[in-house]
């Protein structure tokens, strides 16, 4: 699962929908990846931590995140997680205006922001506030 340990597959998420000014760096997010073929009949609804701001630079140097040149501070939800570039090689991102850059804290396994892009404002279906 591409938020293990953070959330289990039986887990279920309590979220609010919240306006995207008040959704913060590190917070999760669920939101609608924009395709509903991984799953026939399904609708897709993914759970990414947030890294990257709207205008804000991401870079992956040495396993480590980095926001406008700067490594994320070693007490973040993200600090022990060793993050690869993507699998084409990109290992640095401009996050547009109105966009999210999320990553899954299993790195290995998310299909993230590395290869599905920032995800807009208007594709974000609210915070996870709970896990049961």
């Amino acid at each position: 699962m591409s938020m293990s340990p953070t959330f289990q597959p039986n887990d279920l998420l309590r979220f609010d929908k919240v306006p995207v000014d008040q959704i913060n760096r590190f917070e999760v997010i669920l939101f609608d990846p924009g395709y509903s073929d991984l799953v026939e009949g399904d609708e897709n609804i993914f759970a990414f931590r947030i890294i990257g701001l709207p205008t804000e630079v991401i870079s992956i140097i040495d396993n480590n995140i980095h926001v406008n040149g700067e490594r994320i501070d070693a007490n973040s939800a993200v600090s022990d997680i060793e993050y690869l570039p993507s699998r084409d090689g990109v290992s640095e991102w401009t996050v547009p205006e109105n966009h999210f850059f999320v990553l899954g804290d299993n790195p290995s396994v998310a299909y993230d922001s590395r290869y599905i892009g920032p995800v807009p404002f208007d594709r974000v279906q609210g915070m996870v506030v709970g896990v049961k």
